[in-house]
């Protein structure tokens, strides 16, 4: 009988020694999906990835409104609104003042290939034809930058991006990505500074913010009403069919 137990003893060993060795590959396992987990909510987060998923949803934008103040040295400001219909569809109003308060407005519609200039009341046809950058095909507007922001290639393959806060632009949210990028080649400015304002539902930008080197104002751009058009809206005036 004591032998019988004495033989039995090292079963019972390798039996518990079994079942550390099971506990501790399902401790390891655990440790490393969770580990994956969270490298893959990281990566998701990562400023690069959120500017890659903005470049996607800009490509397949096909309407958007916008919007800036331009503020410039002894004159009035100049508000500048913007609808664009793709393809080929752009109506853009300037408004401004003179030095006596007078205000200046101009208006102008790229349509199907031509440009109308409102001049008075009156639309009157433009013997130069449109720009074909606003064409869906060219992506003429962020992608290759806005005049605040640099185009996605250069934030992409040179920026250094980093990611901020959520905040609010108008009705809707978007959180804020500073980007820096080297300009080597030019001696006044080294480093082009500037911010996207991206929402994380539809990934399409609503702000571009940058202060020019020298200045105290910040150039602010905002963009609204992404993909809400898939026809140009004309003025009640635009005398279609007439030219």
């Amino acid at each position: 009988m004591e032998r019988a137990r004495h033989l039995g003893a090292p079963a019972r060993a390798v039996t518990f020694g079994g079942y550390f060795l099971r506990k501790w590959m399902m401790i390891a396992t655990v440790s490393a999906i969770a580990l994956g987990g969270a490298y893959l909510v990281q990566w998701a987060r990562a400023p690069k990835r959120e500017i890659e998923r903005s470049r996607t949803a800009l490509l397949n934008a096909k309407s958007w409104h916008f919007h800036t103040v331009r503020v410039f040295l002894n004159i009035p400001p100049e508000t500048v609104d913007m609808d664009v219909v793709c393809p080929g569809f752009r109506h853009r109003i300037a408004r401004s003042a003179r030095d006596d308060g007078t205000p200046i407005v101009g208006e102008y519609i790229e349509f199907h290939g031509q440009v109308y200039n409102r001049v008075e009341d009156q639309w009157v046809l433009s013997k130069t034809p449109a720009d074909t950058m606003w064409n869906c095909d060219q992506h003429g507007s962020l992608l290759d930058g806005d005049g605040n922001s640099l185009p996605y290639s250069a934030i992409l393959d040179e920026g250094t991006i980093r990611r901020g806060e959520l905040r609010q632009s108008g009705n809707e949210t978007c959180r804020d990505y500073e980007v820096v990028i080297p300009v080597p080649t030019n001696i006044l400015e080294r480093e082009y500074r500037f911010s996207l304002c991206i929402n994380e539902i539809d990934h399409f930008p609503r702000e571009t913010r940058r202060t020019p080197r020298g200045s105290d104002h910040e150039d602010v751009i905002t963009y609204t009403e992404w993909n809400g058009r898939t026809e140009p809206v004309l003025p009640s005036d635009f005398p279609i069919g007439s030219f």
